[in-house]
């Protein structure tokens, strides 16, 4: 049963080429943004309890965010996250967005973009991590236009040369060097439209969610 319910999924998310994945995070899942039409909708442990029986194509997890019927189930001591090996079930090559793997503890958060960080540099992922409030986007290196307004940062997990035009307050008009976590790139402003580089994985934060 789960092995065809898998292969459902991964074939839906195929046909939508749109993959949502949602964790134990969320009070509530804004579900008229992710119709079952258009979203294969993929439950993450905990996040399988907030939609309806039958309302994800699939759900995935280990059952230590409360009591949830699962299609996969994983145990509970193992040396990967629910994360980790969601993503791994994934068709290559199609954009994810998650809801509800925002908060919580700082580790637990630090493990998340870790594990978007490592899956985006071995496959090229795009990523779109949302909430009520702010998204984060994760991008494997190249040239990424956005085209929201107000308050944003940069910043990759690895040395990172970074470029930067277009509407915003700080452009990078030369290629610029930064370490990991670098504060060079925080706290911007884009009043449009503007263009990064970098030869890294990167992450974009935004106030408003993409």
């Amino acid at each position: 049963m789960s092995d065809h319910k898998v292969e459902s999924f991964r074939g839906k998310a195929q046909q939508t080429g749109k993959i949502l994945l949602v964790g134990p995070l969320a009070a509530t899942v804004p579900w008229e943004r992710f119709p079952a039409a258009h979203w294969a909708r993929l439950g993450v442990d905990g996040g399988a309890a907030l939609a309806a029986p039958g309302q994800f194509d699939l759900t995935v997890g280990d059952g230590d965010s409360g009591a949830v019927p699962l299609d996969v189930r994983w145990p509970i001591h193992k040396d990967a996250t629910d994360l980790e090996l969601a993503l791994e079930l994934l068709p290559a090559r199609l954009p994810v967005t998650l809801w509800g793997f925002t908060g919580g503890r700082p580790d637990h958060q630090m493990v998340v973009w870790g594990a978007l960080h490592a899956h985006c540099v071995r496959h090229g992922t795009h990523f779109d991590v949302l909430n009520e409030l702010s998204s984060i986007a994760v991008r494997p290196a190249g040239e990424f236009t956005f085209q929201e307004a107000g308050l944003f940062s940069l910043w990759s997990l690895l040395p990172a040369t970074f470029g930067l035009r277009g509407a915003c307050r700080y452009p990078l008009e030369r290629p610029t060097p930064c370490p990991p976590l670098s504060g060079h790139t925080l706290s911007n402003y884009a009043s449009g439209p503007f263009t990064v580089t970098c030869d890294a994985p990167f992450f974009l934060y935004s106030e408003k969610a993409l």
